[in-house]
């Protein structure tokens, strides 16, 4: 506006050429209002002036189609997760876990919005909460597409990522080539044959299989249901986050979401299992198969999750204590009050190989800290013969 005004101003001095061309009656004399308005219509300033209050030349577009597309997907999460909670498939929910369900359409609609606006943080934080999103068992069933809050969260990190300003995408570093003829022959290969090239061509074999398998099912539409939850959405998450173009930091940061996250879920199922099977050890064992009902559904998957996340739990705040890496006290604090949590998980999925899994997952992380061959050979003696009081060893 401001603008604008100062091209008015300007205009309003004398211009003699218009002023001649202009028919004047006798004893008149050209009218200043006039000479103002037929410059401003006459000239392309105030095109110019338009079109520079607009910020469409200044990028200004891009940040409005996002808004009103995290707008738009915000409000369509809300209603789709309102209106499509279910009850736990073979369990009853009890209260501290419908008081979360009842807030999860807000919280799904807020992950949304923060994935379109901000993809790298809405990544993490999607992975942090998805424990918590799962409690509501929001599930929309298109025929024969079967909708769940990953799949929302999937389509709004593709939109994120898409309207994203280009201006803040780092690019890639450019590889520096081999000097000299030898080495440059040597490596000609090996650079057309690098590891991120064998990474994607294991991913595009892997979904041209799972594709393959879906389309020769007897079953096709569970069958795709199973494609879409179980390899496409986790391979859609994986391309998220090579797009994201991580840093050291980042990465730093998503282990400790991912711990967090599993943290989380076990507390919830401790919440939810224990005292509905009475504080019996013999029932949960019996029963161990509801034991992650409303987080993961599948104990064995929750107990993978667990013997994955608990070494790098340990590696976060050994890295912290040896100086590789800064973090938060609250941080440290929220990974340290994580350890107990997940033990008590991992013991109540009566699951002997997420034992072992965790176990030796914590074993090897030991051994990298460690560096003599003795404290190294003493200290696995010592783990296998105190693992006997802990794992139940068939």
């Amino acid at each position: 506006m401001e603008s604008l005004w100062r091209t008015i101003r300007a205009t309003q001095r004398p211009n003699p050429e218009t002023a001649r061309t202009r028919p004047v009656g006798e004893g008149d004399s050209p009218s200043p209002h006039w000479t103002v308005w037929t410059e401003l219509l006459n000239s392309k300033q105030l095109l110019r002036t338009a079109w520079g209050m607009s910020g469409l030349n200044e990028g200004r577009v891009l940040p409005i189609v996002r808004v009103v597309a995290a707008a738009a997907l915000s409000v369509a999460t809300l209603l789709v997760a309102s209106f499509n909670e279910h009850d736990p498939y073979d369990i009853v929910a009890g209260p501290p876990e419908r008081v979360i369900a009842g807030l999860v359409p807000l919280l799904a609609a807020a992950l949304v919005a923060l994935c379109v606006m901000r993809p790298g943080i809405g990544l993490l934080a999607v992975l942090l909460l998805t424990p918590v999103v799962n409690v509501a068992q929001v599930c929309w069933l298109i025929v024969p597409v079967q909708v769940i809050a990953q799949t929302i969260f999937s389509v709004a990190l593709a939109a994120g990522l898409i309207l994203r300003d280009p201006r803040h995408v780092v690019p890639p570093a450019p590889a520096t080539p081999p000097t000299g003829s030898t080495a440059s022959a040597r490596t000609r290969w090996r650079s057309r044959i690098s590891l991120p090239v064998v990474a994607a061509a294991a991913m595009i074999s892997m979904l041209t299989l799972a594709g393959l398998s879906t389309a020769m099912s007897p079953d096709r539409e569970l069958s795709a249901t199973i494609l879409l939850h179980g390899i496409l959405e986790p391979a859609s998450m994986a391309l998220f986050l090579i797009l994201v173009r991580p840093t050291r930091r980042y990465l730093v940061w998503l282990l400790v979401v991912m711990a967090v996250s599993v943290g989380i879920g076990g507390l919830l199922n401790i919440v939810q299992t224990v005292p509905a099977m009475g504080w019996s050890l013999s029932v949960m064992q019996t029963n161990r198969l509801f034991f992650s009902r409303l987080t993961y559904f599948n104990v064995g998957l929750f107990g993978e999750m667990l013997a994955m996340t608990t070494p790098f739990l340990l590696g976060l705040l050994l890295a912290n204590r040896l100086g590789y890496c800064r973090l938060p006290r609250l941080v440290v604090l929220a990974l340290a009050a994580t350890i107990p949590v997940d033990l008590v998980s991992l013991f109540l999925t009566f699951s002997k190989s997420a034992y072992l899994a965790a176990f030796g997952g914590c074993v090897v992380l030991v051994l990298l800290v460690i560096r003599s061959r003795r404290n190294r050979i003493k200290l696995l003696l010592a783990m296998t013969i105190l693992s006997a009081a802990v794992i139940p060893w068939p």
